[in-house]
């Protein structure tokens, strides 16, 4: 469930868990997760990732991951879980919520590292598995059809196209890159803000 206020966000991250409340208070970050209430200086938050993340059921879900100058970590989503299948999209209130986030962060920490998508190496091994899958994927359904099983290729046919759009989609919208606040990559944000 999400406030219409710009300065909050409320999401429930896992299908069973909690409710989290996000709030921006000043140069503080204020997460309310209903049993403890935990403070962030803007100007402690070191890292900012923004990635493209489909669960089992959505396909659009993206993630903001924070670092604190301490390792620790912080993450809010698009999605509010009601249960292990029915998901709430929160496109609007997400975007709108973490732009604003962003630029305080940057506003109180000019040294704010800001990142769009995967790490090098988990980028480039979303690329070779899906091209490779997706390839051997084709040739085991030309052999099928090539053999007489039709049935077993038409059923195989059916999985290719989808699985290449999510390995294209993961591939594309997780290219590692370094961000400004004025220029978050779309690829890292929901495509349609309603």
């Amino acid at each position: 469930m999400t406030q219409q206020d710009d300065w909050s966000y409320r999401h429930r991250p896992r299908p069973f868990g909690g409710e989290v409340c996000f709030r921006l208070e000043g140069e503080t970050l204020v997460i309310d997760t209903g049993r403890k209430v935990e403070n962030w200086a803007l100007r402690d938050i070191a890292v900012i990732r923004m990635t493209y993340e489909p669960k089992s059921v959505v396909w659009q879900g993206f993630r903001l991951k924070m670092t604190h100058k301490n390792g620790r970590n912080l993450s809010l989503t698009n999605l509010n879980w009601k249960s292990y299948v029915h998901v709430d999209r929160q496109d609007d209130d997400y975007t709108h919520f973490v732009s604003d986030l962003i630029t305080r962060t940057e506003a109180a920490n000019p040294r704010l590292v800001c990142i769009a998508g995967k790490t090098a190496m988990v980028y480039y091994a979303t690329v070779l598995l899906g091209t490779s899958t997706t390839l051997l994927m084709s040739a085991m359904t030309v052999l099928a059809a090539l053999n007489g099983s039709v049935a077993y290729a038409a059923l195989a046919a059916l999985f290719i196209l989808p699985f290449a759009q999510m390995s294209w989609a993961l591939s594309h919208r997780n290219k590692p890159e370094f961000f400004k606040k004025t220029d978050i990559p779309a690829r890292v944000l929901p495509d349609q803000v309603r």
